[in-house]
């Protein structure tokens, strides 16, 4: 999302960056407390993460101006991030250990590796924090070690996703469509997952809520 003054908006998604300053400045704008650091970049920006927002602007740039000439846009943005962090601190995390959520995992893609006619790849566990999973392009499939924590129908879909990118490797039209036939509701799937992609990343995020 870009705004009118050309300061880009981003969301939790967009992450680069945000915990790497060891020292930061914090500006409050209209209730909204920021992390503000100055860069050698062209443009602001602004990126919504835990456990503040980050301003990010160039060296001269005046901050105090770039927030008030973005300012309904930032209240929009900022609203509809705390409803997802509130929404996600309220998520509850089942506690399978690792021989359940290997077992589980197992039966799933022994499942859809039949229902795509594909031979059965090797699966391998590993901690992520921006991914569910990933399938290579010689057909080995990592899966989220946090999975554990995640109700079976999420741990289905995210199987049945990297198992279909054997047959697809793109996130294509195609790929959208085998997807919809088997999880008619993956938008709903998508949105969940990403709330406990937000907890995973923020264990502490009740806390951080309350502070805020």
């Amino acid at each position: 999302m870009v705004a009118k003054s050309g300061m880009a908006v981003v969301g939790l998604e967009n992450r680069r960056n945000s915990w790497c300053e060891k020292s930061m400045d914090i500006l409050e704008f209209e209730g909204i407390r920021f992390r503000l650091a100055r860069r050698r970049v062209r443009r602001a920006r602004i990126e919504f993460s835990l456990p503040q927002p980050l301003l990010v602007v160039p060296l001269r740039a005046r901050p105090e101006e770039v927030l008030r000439s973005n300012r309904e846009s930032i209240h929009s943005r900022y609203v509809r991030m705390c409803e997802k962090w509130r929404k996600a601190a309220q998520l509850e995390l089942l506690d399978r250990n690792q021989e359940q959520i290997h077992r589980l995992a197992a039966i799933y893609l022994q499942r859809y590796t039949r229902m795509l006619g594909v031979e059965r790849p090797q699966l391998t566990w590993r901690r992520m924090t921006s991914r569910w999973g990933t399938c290579s392009s010689k057909g080995v499939i990592r899966l989220n070690r946090f999975l554990r924590h995640l109700p079976e129908p999420l741990v289905a879909y995210v199987v049945f996703h990297e198992t279909l990118h054997l047959v697809n490797m793109r996130h294509d039209r195609h790929f959208r469509l085998s997807v919809a036939q088997v999880f008619p509701n993956y938008r709903e799937v998508d949105r969940q997952l990403e709330l406990y992609g937000i907890r995973m990343r923020h264990p502490d995020l009740g806390t951080v809520l309350v502070n805020m």
